[in-house]
């Protein structure tokens, strides 16, 4: 509808032109009213609307009612000729379907002139009753009275509203003159109809106009003819009455049939054409029959209708034929190809952007226009309702017969009745479908759930007691005299869902869904709807499928088809079976003897089929949402559409768009079809294969959280199978153990194959609970295929990242048992199987990283573990710390001989396990970030929780910095040196643009350069080896020379030739000329070339002092060099090989023994291959240990160039020693062994003395008060080491003296006096061995004062950190030889604190030192010196002691 400005304009614009008619008026009104005459008769457009409100407005211009200057009649007739002259003419003659467009304007001025006539009329009555009203009545009464016209009236009144009512009744009554000569000119022209005028004129305007007779008799023909149409009683012949006509008309019917379909192929024996000639010569029977035998039309039709019913199955084509030649057809229709509708589909899909209403209709093309036949379609239609209420009625047991549902269904397909006509008789009513028969379904679904709560046990009946049953009190039978119940209200017919099902099998799915549309819940309540829907969206997808995935129908075998069998006369042909017509869908399965054959073959010509990709967005998918969660009761279905989407998913180029589609069907469908398709791994398979592995793990990840929290709730149907599922998981879990965990494997990976998230999500459960069931539920994972790896993989993640459970214990240090169980539950797993991918680990913990979170670091360090058998060392023996000083095999089989050395059970795994976590690293791109994101959270972890206590940032940090070198290990152990060189920026990269300190660094470059450093060493020395190989052979031949020369001169110098000693050029003389020879590295700088480059960068981040003091040449070699290279383990070496020559000779003699044999081979293998990696590995660590000391001789000039040996001595200590000797128990140890190295190779400018006398200073309680648990350790090992060294000197004066001199005899400047720097040095200037126990006495005094004040502080840290020194050092400190008061000090405050102490841990671990202290008693107690009076020296000593504790 057009809004009222529109009219007002149009209105307002032809008022202007009646202005000035006469002048221009007329011409203007014709232009503006000619654009718009060739469209008047659509609706849809403007300008049916402009005409009206033109003509109008003309029309009253005829009028002094409405116009003070009136034009004439004549005028508007000669303007409306104008008007019509302009249209164009044609001489092809018009389609009678579509009106001429003069006819459509003389409708239209026919219509105007009605209007304006009503108007006038109006005014009339208005002015003839203001006049017969009182005299006294008042012209505003009267101006009130008009006030209840509508707006459109009062504008037509215009100023007119004040002229007397005498005039208005006036004007009114010429006006009706007016339009009289005004339509009797139009007709005259021949512009209007007469026709039309008596269609939609009143009678007096008609008698007016000459176009009837006497308006009265007219208008009592009129009331005659009304009563007869719609209040007399027509009588007909009913059946009841005779017989013979009904009886005739039967008998005509039958007749009339013809013969029956075929049984193979259900369609008609004979062509469309005789069928319809004979219809419609039937149809000309049955209407004489109803004339001569006067029958009921209605009757008649309901005969035809039973008679259609009865022989619907093999003669539906003649009834449907004979309907359409009816009055009873709504509409004539085109004929009907049996083959599928025929679309054009050259120019793409007919489908696209089209909506499921628009998209069935264009699959219907014009079968189903406005209908012609209405009146007598719904004749039709309440004739079938009267048969559908007759089984309604209470009185009547039996229940709508399938074919009538078919015959009604049959006759709404072929457009002879509407589903909207027939809707109304079919029951029950739709609020009593929601009432009732939803409410049903719901409560079966809230029982079924109920039922699937309660185990079997308890709903099962109690059992029966013999006695009790055989007792005379149970109760007696109801007599045959009780009182029957009174016969329940039989329920009314759902017939709604009868006419659905029906219409599905004739695949009438715009009517169809039309029903779903008002009740969705309808394909989930009933299986039967469910299944013929999809039995019609199996027709739409089959053509895209058959173009797409090409399937190969020749491997497609029917195993319903009956094949030969053997028997006495051999091979026997099976019986053919006979085709039966039936009106059942789906088929119903053969039998033996029968073939089922659907009785309406063009059933899918209707159905909208999908030709191309994008038809699954426009057609398949509208659709599939009135099916939902039931579309898992076809799999075969589900398939096709996974292979479909799979095509469209690997396509070269992937939209958005589409993508966004199958995520759509994969959360509505795809995943509902896995859990509702109870253990089927196919279909598991198919959805993963097809659809979900392509999507990208975030998008996959979103679904199975969907899947998992929402989509069990969402639909009734899944929240069953939820119930079911999570019982069924909890029972398998319950009885799974080791000994039954090969059958428990079979059932949970069924569950896994329909419901992963429910059986995983009990599985993480019950690990976090109970750690010792990870190992049984990873073996039962054996049957798992991949999509249930990968929900695993996403449960995973989701049980990490679960925010309401505390990630660390009560006491601040420890991870939750839950995560403990949980990491190591991961890192197992993704050992096993490799379908498990280690990247979403990974990430997770990069992410956590970044977000500055280190508890999930134990996922990552169990990760590794589990993977490659590489473990944080926290705490180690002493023989695997001298160990780790070896080479990499020798460190495998000391650490984890069993998880990646010689004993390990399964290697193939391990190796590919390791394998897949390097893989994953550098695909995700994750290798150096999280390198990189370690060593930074080893720095800053301190400082994101400073409202933490002391002892859970000290145990997050000895966390962060335990999975830094596990990290390490893992890169430089699995990576290529070349590989891992390659990995590593630079080291001002890593200091300046990373932000990571330079010991860190340095620890990261170790590996790098060791690699380096040890090919050139090894290359260096296969050079030489050459070189001598050479000498050697040029000296024998030399010798040859010189021996016959002697034999020639021997009578003249036998001096000469009795002489011991080796001459020139002897073989003898050239290895003593060779021997000690250092070997060559470059002659230009005493630096080896691969470290050059890092000295260039460590100058730049080291601090100015350190680069002055002890320069960036030293700090690389300090930190470059490990103990492999300054204290080699030959004692490990040999320990190691004879243990694993044990193990071979066992593994031997299991072999003779006949024992496991293939498993003793592979194990004996193994052994003697490590055996020789051992033996190599030896050999080659003693060439790179002389490569070292050779270097370390070389470069030792060079390396300080101050002369202030104790600030030299502090900056070592500051820069070097301190910082490493706080990392591990094998830093430790290098960094005693450094100082040992320096003091033994006289480096010049440093003074060991002053390095002791600074690490054994005041300053040893704040650095126990800074270290964390493992540095403490750590830093006892390394005083423990210092203290050894110290105390063998201290015991002999020989050793002291012999390590304070080179091989030469000369005196090393490490225990030189005085300050400055000595170029030679005498044994006047060595230390004297008594003041240097005096200097051990003093140092041992100040560390008892130290960790004394620990012991004695109220901190945490201070106290437990001196509790683990002093453990560490309890075989070299307190001893009563070098100190005698140290020891009694430490007792004492020993025993103080745990008195003292209330908190429990720190309490036990004092306990459990002092209990190690007291044994070692008669080390540290000083003899007891005898007295004369042992009172006075006992006050004296407590009067000292007493003052120490004051001040």
């Amino acid at each position: 509808m057009k809004s009222p400005s529109h009219f007002a304009t149009v209105i307002a614009t032809v008022g202007g032109f009646v202005s000035n008619w006469t002048y221009d008026g007329e011409q203007k009104c014709v232009e503006f009213l000619k654009p718009h005459l060739s469209d008047a008769a659509k609706y849809d457009t403007n300008s049916p609307h402009t005409l009206t409100a033109g003509f109008h407005s003309l029309m009253q211009s005829l009028l002094q009612l409405f116009a003070d200057t009136p034009i004439t009649s004549t005028q508007l007739v000669t303007f409306f000729q104008r008007l019509l002259e302009t249209l164009p003419s044609s001489s092809t003659p018009e389609p009678t379907s579509k009106p001429r467009p003069e006819a459509v304007i003389g409708e239209l001025i026919v219509d105007v002139y009605w209007s304006v006539e009503m108007q006038v009329e109006e005014h009339f009555s208005a002015a003839k009753a203001a006049l017969s009203a009182e005299p006294e009545m008042t012209e505003k009464h009267l101006d009130g009275e008009t006030e209840s016209l509508s707006t459109e009236k009062r504008a037509a009144d215009g100023p007119n509203r004040t002229v007397p009512f005498v005039e208005r009744k006036r004007r009114a009554e010429a006006g009706k003159e007016v339009l009289y000569d005004f339509l009797r000119q139009l007709l005259r022209k021949r512009i209007v109809e007469a026709r039309i005028c008596r269609e939609r004129l009143d009678t007096p305007t008609l008698a007016a106009v000459n176009l009837i007779g006497d308006s009265q008799v007219m208008t009592k023909k009129e009331i005659r003819m009304r009563t007869g149409l719609f209040y007399k009683q027509n009588k007909f012949n009913l059946l009841r009455e005779q017989s013979e006509g009904y009886t005739k008309l039967s008998a005509e019917l039958i007749q009339s049939i013809g013969a029956p379909h075929s049984s193979s192929t259900a369609l008609p024996t004979e062509s469309p054409a005789v069928i319809e000639a004979r219809a419609r010569a039937a149809w000309e029977k049955v209407v004489g029959l109803i004339g001569y035998f006067d029958l009921d039309p209605s009757r008649a039709l309901d005969i035809i209708l039973d008679v259609l019913t009865t022989h619907i199955t093999v003669h539906y084509s003649f009834f449907v034929a004979l309907l359409k030649a009816s009055t009873w057809h709504r509409t004539q229709l085109p004929e009907m190809s049996t083959s599928g509708m025929d679309v054009d589909h050259a120019k793409g899909s007919p489908y696209k952007g089209k909506t499921l209403d628009e998209v069935l209709i264009i699959s219907e093309g014009e079968r189903f226009s406005e209908p012609r036949n209405a009146s007598k379609a719904q004749v039709c239609a309440q004739v079938l309702g009267f048969k559908f209420a007759h089984y309604q009625a209470q009185d009547v047991t039996e229940s709508t017969p399938k074919p009538l549902y078919v015959t009604a269904a049959l006759l709404i397909r072929e457009g002879i009745i509407t589903l909207e006509d027939l809707y109304p008789h079919l029951s029950p009513s739709d609020d009593d479908m929601e009432s009732v028969y939803h409410r049903r379904y719901k409560d079966s679904i809230s029982d079924r759930v109920a039922a699937a709560k309660v185990s079997a046990l308890a709903v099962a009946a109690p059992l029966t007691d013999d006695s009790v049953a055989n007792s005379s009190s149970r109760p007696r039978p109801v007599g045959a005299d009780a009182k029957k119940p009174a016969m329940e209200k039989r329920e009314i017919p759902n017939q709604k869902l009868g006419i659905l099902t029906a219409l599905l099998s004739l695949g009438a799915v715009r009517p169809s869904i039309a029903i779903l549309t008002k009740f969705p819940w309808m394909t989930a309540a009933y299986s039967q709807v469910a299944d013929l829907y999809l039995r019609v969206i199996r027709v739409s997808l089959q053509p895209l499928y058959e173009t797409t995935c090409r399937p190969n129908t020749a491997l497609v075998r029917s195993n319903t088809t009956p094949r030969p069998r053997y028997g006495a006369n051999g091979l026997v042909q099976p019986p053919p079976r006979k085709r039966v017509l039936t009106l059942l869908a789906p088929l119903p399965p053969n039998t033996a003897s029968s073939e089922f054959v659907f009785f309406y073959p063009p059933w899918d010509a209707l159905i909208p089929r999908c030709t191309e990709h994008s038809d699954i967005e426009d057609v398949l998918f509208p659709m599939l949402q009135f099916l939902g969660v039931q579309v898992s009761r076809d799999f075969a279905f589900v398939t096709k559409l996974c292979r479909v989407g799979r095509v469209q998913l690997t396509a070269a180029t992937v939209l958005d768009e589409v993508k966004s589609l199958w995520v759509r069907i994969t959360r509505e469908f795809l995943l509902p079809t896995i859990s509702l398709q109870r253990s089927n791994a196919v279909c598991s398979v198919e959805v993963w294969m097809g659809v979900v592995r392509h999507l990208d793990v975030q998008t996959r990840w979103s679904l199975y959280g969907e899947w998992k929290q929402s989509l069990y709730k969402k639909h009734p149907e899944m929240r069953v199978t939820f119930v079911e599922a999570d019982r069924e998981a909890k029972g398998v879990l319950r009885r799974l153990s080791t000994k039954n965990v090969s059958q428990m494997s079979r059932n949970i990976a069924k569950l896994c194959y329909s419901n992963p998230c429910i059986i995983f999500t009990n599985i993480i459960k019950q690990v976090e609970s109970y750690e010792n069931m990870a190992a049984t539920v990873i073996d039962a994972f054996r049957y798992v295929i991949n999509m249930g790896f990968d929900v695993l993989s996403y449960i995973l993640m989701d049980a990490f990242t679960d925010p309401s459970k505390q990630r660390v214990k009560d006491d601040g240090t420890n991870a939750s048992i839950w995560l403990q169980s949980l990491a190591a539950f991961t890192g197992a797993v993704h050992r096993k199987y490799t379908l498990m991918d280690p990247e979403h680990v990974l990430k997770y913990v990069a992410h956590q990283l970044r977000n500055n979170q280190s508890n999930e670091l134990i996922v990552l360090q169990e990760l590794i573990y589990r993977m490659t058998g590489i473990k944080p060392l926290a705490t180690a023996t002493d023989s695997q710390i001298l160990a780790m000083g070896g080479g990499p095999t020798l460190r495998v089989e000391a650490v984890a001989s069993e998880e990646r050395g010689s004993l390990e059970e399964r290697p193939q795994v391990s190796l590919k396990s390791r394998e897949r976590i390097i893989s994953s690293l550098q695909s995700s791109d994750l290798m150096l970030s999280l390198l990189v994101l370690i060593a930074q959270h080893r720095q800053t972890c301190v400082y994101t929780a400073p409202e933490d206590h002391l002892k859970s940032i000290a145990s997050s940090y000895d966390a962060v910095q335990g999975t830094l070198f596990q990290y390490i290990e893992l890169l430089s152990s699995l990576l290529s040196p070349d590989a891992y060189a390659s990995l590593l920026p630079s080291v001002y990269n890593l200091c300046c643009d990373y932000a990571i300190d330079l010991p860190a660094v340095m620890e990261i470059y170790r590996p790098k350069l060791h690699a380096a450093i040890f090919s050139h060493t090894l290359a260096l020395q296969e050079k030489n080896d050459v070189n001598k190989l050479a000498d050697t052979t040029e000296a024998e031949k030399r010798l040859k020379a010189k021996i016959l020369q002697q034999k020639k001169t021997q009578d003249q110098s036998p001096a000469l030739a009795n002489s011991d000693l080796p001459r020139e050029g002897s073989p003898a003389a050239v290895m003593a000329s060779n021997a000690g020879t250092p070997v060559e590295v470059c002659n230009e700088t005493p630096w080896l070339p691969m470290l050059e480059p890092l000295i260039a960068d460590v100058a730049k981040v080291l601090p100015p002092k350190a680069v002055q003091v002890i320069g960036p040449a030293f700090y690389v070699t300090f930190w470059q060099m490990s103990l492999y290279d300054i204290n080699p383990p030959f004692s490990r070496y040999d320990q190691e090989n004879t243990r694993l020559r044990t193990l071979s000779k066992e593994a031997n003699d299991n072999i003779l023994a006949l024992k496991d044999v293939s498993a003793n081979k592979a194990r004996r293998e193994r052994l003697n291959s490590t055996i020789d990696s051992l033996s190599r590995e030896m050999r080659d660590h003693i060439i790179a240990r002389e490569f070292t000391i050779k270097r370390l001789q070389r470069e030792k000039s060079h390396w300080f160039i101050v002369t202030d040996r104790a600030d030299l001595a502090t900056q070592i200590i500051q820069y070097c020693i301190h910082p490493r000797s706080l990392i591990s128990p094998m830093d430790a140890d290098y960094c005693v062994q450094m100082i040992r190295t320096l003091h033994g190779i006289g480096t010049p400018g440093f003074s060991t003395l002053m390095c002791y006398d600074k690490l054994l200073g005041d300053h040893v309680s704040t650095v126990v008060f800074s270290c964390t648990a493992n540095e403490a350790r750590s830093y006892g090992r390394f005083i423990l080491g210092i203290l050894r060294d110290l105390s063998a000197w201290h015991k002999d004066e020989k050793t002291y003296l012999q390590d304070n001199r080179d091989k030469r005899g000369m005196i090393l400047p490490g225990f030189q006096r005085g300050k400055q720097e000595k170029k030679s040095l005498s044994p006047e200037d060595l230390y004297d061995w008594e003041k240097f126990k005096q200097l051990h006495n003093k140092w041992h005094k100040k560390l008892a004062v130290n960790l004394s004040a620990c012991l004695a502080s109220a901190e945490y840290m201070h106290i437990h950190n001196a509790i683990v020194v002093l453990q560490e050092i309890l075989p070299v400190f307190p001893v009563s030889a070098v100190n005698s008061a140290s020891g009694k000090a430490i007792s004492e405050a020993m025993a103080k604190c745990i008195e003292v102490e209330h908190r429990e841990d720190l309490k036990i671990l004092a306990g459990a030192y002092n209990a190690r202290f007291l044994k070692a008693k008669a080390i540290w107690e000083a003899p007891q010196v005898p007295t004369t009076n042992v009172s006075k020296v006992f006050s004296f000593v407590e009067l000292l002691l007493s003052l120490r504790r004051k001040f």
